[in-house]
């Protein structure tokens, strides 16, 4: 039972740290750098991250979803390195990544 679900909701057990981003003002892209933790016995694949961008006022200018390359395993923490994101707004001060989801493999 307490597999299903970690298979149904992975963003409870999947936890992110070690945030870093850049902008590029050319090309109005982000590149962001974090450490994906998996909390559970399951393997997931297919991981879907959402960025929300926020000017300094504090509201929110855009949120973006993009996905993340590769398995994380039971217990394994894994660095992403750069992951671009387009369309980012030029006024974004901070940005927050949140798993948005992911698949679990059987």
């Amino acid at each position: 039972m307490a597999r299903e679900y970690q298979r149904e909701y992975p963003e409870r057990y999947i936890r992110i740290s070690d945030e870093s981003w850049r902008y590029d003002s050319a090309s109005g892209r982000a590149f962001h750098s974090f450490k994906l933790r998996s909390m559970t016995t399951v393997v997931y694949d297919k991981i879907r991250v959402r960025l929300v961008y926020r000017a300094p006022d504090g509201k929110v200018r855009a949120t973006r979803e993009a996905g993340v390359p590769g398995v994380l395993k039971p217990g394994a923490t894994r660095e992403v390195s750069d992951l671009e994101v387009r369309g980012v707004p030029p006024d974004g001060e901070s940005a927050n990544v949140s798993v948005a989801g992911a698949e679990s493999v059987r």
